[in-house]
């Protein structure tokens, strides 16, 4: 027999990353009030790597809530949220409040170079921005979080 023809099968032990599963974060059960009110209930909820989730809903549904909750800042009333080792959550707030205004919209989108990663892909900065509809101009200029510099950014 020669070593084309010859066939093996390789050993391979996953379980040393000490991942269980592919699911980024799965939530079970997830119950939350504020203020007396239910804003949601029995949630089910589970996220794998490539999914995309949209939350909508008039202002005080719970959309905000809920985001806190798959980051872990604050804890549901009941049910259970498991997160994949190492997962990191990156969202912005309504308000804004994580934003410097000081930085530029360039330093805030990739604070130590000129590219992001996103997919595996490098990403210039300037094309990452055109994706989320920020003008060319907008790039350099600090960005102060108002109503007007969101509209000067679009």
């Amino acid at each position: 027999m020669t070593a084309r023809q010859q066939t093996g099968a390789a050993q391979i032990d996953f379980t040393a990353s000490g991942r269980r599963t592919k699911n980024l974060l799965e939530a079970q059960g997830v119950d939350k009030q504020l203020g007396g009110r239910r804003l949601f209930a029995g949630l089910d909820l589970v996220l794998r790597p490539g999914t995309r989730l949209g939350l909508a809903g008039s202002n005080g549904s719970g959309k905000t809530t809920l985001l806190r909750i798959m980051n872990g800042e604050i804890a549901p009333d009941a049910g259970a949220v498991e997160r994949a080792d190492g997962l990191r959550v990156v969202y912005f707030d309504q308000n804004r409040q994580q934003l410097d205004p000081q930085v530029t919209l360039r330093r805030a989108l990739a604070a130590e170079g000129d590219s992001v990663i996103y997919r595996d892909q490098v990403v210039h900065v300037a094309g990452w921005a055109k994706r989320f509809l920020f003008r060319p101009s907008s790039s350099k200029r600090p960005w102060d979080g108002s109503p007007a510099a969101s509209r000067r950014a679009c």
